[in-house]
């Protein structure tokens, strides 16, 4: 399974970027240009403020996908009185499209959060051993 497939686009490119600022740090640390507690903490604390942005993000996500499913209905509705009183169908046509697309797009959006996510979990596993992830589950601030 390739990364694209795996962490979505956002998530494969997050994972790059860390992955190249790791190998940045470890060339200041290898040389004496950096401290190696306080390189590594700083990457730490970005990939934790990126996955605390993504739940949250997530969240509400989950709340609009919620409202838009619920407004569909009345979308398609109204979409279809309107191409049935007008000559020419295309604006209530396209109505009741929306109506349809905005909650599937609602939905859809979600797991490009959730691949994300995913993408920090495995860096964080893969480089800092779950470090990033058991102190966010213990909720203790890195």
């Amino acid at each position: 399974m390739d990364m694209q497939e795996k962490y979505g686009v956002t998530g494969e490119a997050m994972f790059k970027l860390w992955e190249n600022k790791y190998a940045k740090i470890q060339k200041d640390v290898k040389f004496g240009n950096a401290d190696p507690e306080e390189a590594f903490h700083e990457l730490k604390k970005e990939i934790s403020l990126k996955v605390n942005e993504c739940f949250e993000k997530r969240e509400k996500r989950k709340k609009l996908a919620w409202i838009l499913t619920a407004l569909a209905p009345v979308m398609m509705l109204i979409g279809v009185g309107i191409s049935g009183m007008e000559s020419e169908p295309g604006f209530g046509l396209f109505l009741a499209l929306v109506g349809i697309v905005l909650p599937v797009w609602g939905f859809k959006s979600i797991k490009s959060f959730e691949k994300t996510i995913i993408a920090a979990a495995d860096f964080d596993e893969k480089y800092f051993d779950g470090q990033i992830f058991y102190y966010r589950k213990n909720g203790i601030a890195l």
